[in-house]
């Protein structure tokens, strides 16, 4: 029994919209992989003042897993979205954005436990600084953009990746749209 024009095109948008997540997949793993590539340093657990650098590695992990990537639709638009979770979301913006972090007690306790097994890492005097330093209330956290210039340079190619989706699913549609006229014949 041939099917009504009502399921073909319930079944064409699916078809579409398959194509459009599978084109923001794309757009969402390359900013991923941008982001992570080219200003996430390897930085061996030192921090550098002008770079974000990886030390846990759970912030470069998740924008290359695909669970914190979300695609939703509405009528005539697609939104396409990373959601790190409430746990990563602190220092996703803390980085981004530049922030300050409140110095509490543990903290200081921490630098002098710091100051006194000194790795040889940072200068000694610096952990004594942070540990003393009653009137210094603050870690001052400079900007340090990743997401926002990975964004922009993948945007430039994200065009390109839904155009090529689309032509092939607008390949596909012709192709089965000419042979059910040729059947109908």
């Amino acid at each position: 029994m041939p099917e009504s024009g009502f399921e073909r095109s319930a079944e064409s948008v699916a078809s579409m919209e398959y194509s459009l997540r599978a084109a923001g997949e794309e757009i969402l793993a390359n900013v991923g992989r941008i982001a992570t590539s080219g200003y996430i340093l390897g930085g061996h657990g030192r921090a550098l003042p002008s770079s974000l650098t990886k030390r846990s590695g759970k912030l470069s992990q998740a924008l290359n897993d695909e669970q914190y990537r979300s695609i939703t639709f509405t009528d005539n638009q697609a939104h396409f979205r990373m959601d790190l979770g409430a746990d990563l979301s602190h220092k996703y913006g803390i980085h981004e954005n530049g922030g300050l972090k409140p110095i509490t007690e543990n903290m200081r306790k921490y630098f002098w436990a710091r100051y006194f097994n000194d790795d040889g890492q940072y200068p000694k005097a610096m952990w004594a600084n942070l540990a003393m330093n009653k009137t210094k209330s603050d870690l001052v956290y400079p900007r340090r953009s990743f997401m926002q210039p990975a964004f922009r340079r993948e945007m430039e190619e994200a065009g390109q990746i839904i155009k090529n989706r689309v032509d092939i699913f607008l390949s596909v549609e012709l192709r089965r749209i000419v042979s059910n006229a040729k059947n109908t014949r």
